[in-house]
């Protein structure tokens, strides 16, 4: 393999520099040892660009993450919104004719007496409309709580710096590279 074709891909002065270095090390350009110094360093430079790409590529999928969360919560929000409604809409629907049939009853029984307290049936048993506005407003509570704590869940899960770990070895060998600041 000829010198032109190893260093195939690099620009010019990284040519010059690679034959350089090459000759202050003792190595000549038909040497098979610089051949596959030549051939690493392609792979070096592969695996530095891959990391690049790889880092981001990770950063647009955590931006699709995110957004998918925002969606899903809000989604999530919206139908137990509409669970909620529907609930109370049922329950109202069942008990304004009882409601109404009371109040007239009553009303008509005594007029000058202050109304009783309104009861909705349902079922074998009485509840006051209070206890059912109570329960509904319970029920949207814990929605919104679980909602709370899904994203908080996913955000805290999700948001931590990752940190990368370096062996000696590979801080000798940045550090050789010149580059000056390692995190």
């Amino acid at each position: 393999m000829r010198t032109s074709e190893i260093l195939q891909g690099y620009s010019e002065a990284e040519q010059q520099r690679i034959v350089e270095t090459a000759q202050q090390l003792g190595l000549a350009e038909d040497d098979p040892m610089f051949q596959v110094m030549a051939t690493l360093g392609r792979y070096e430079e592969t695996m530095i660009s891959l990391q690049a790409r790889m880092e981001a590529m990770i950063e647009a999928w955590v931006l699709t993450v995110e957004e998918k969360v925002a969606n899903t919560s809000k989604t999530a929000q919206s139908v137990n919104n509409t669970v909620v409604s529907n609930a109370v809409r049922d329950v109202l629907t069942e008990q304004m004719p009882l409601l109404i049939q009371q109040s007239s009853t009553s009303s008509a029984s005594s007029a000058s007496s202050p109304p009783k307290e309104m009861r909705l049936s349902t079922g074998n048993s009485r509840m006051h409309f209070w206890s059912i506005c109570a329960l509904v407003g319970g029920v949207t509570a814990a929605g919104a709580m679980l909602a709370s704590f899904t994203t908080w869940n996913v955000m805290t899960n999700l948001g931590q710096n990752q940190s990368v770990m370096l062996s000696n070895n590979d801080l000798k060998i940045l550090r050789g590279k010149g580059i000056s600041r390692v995190a």
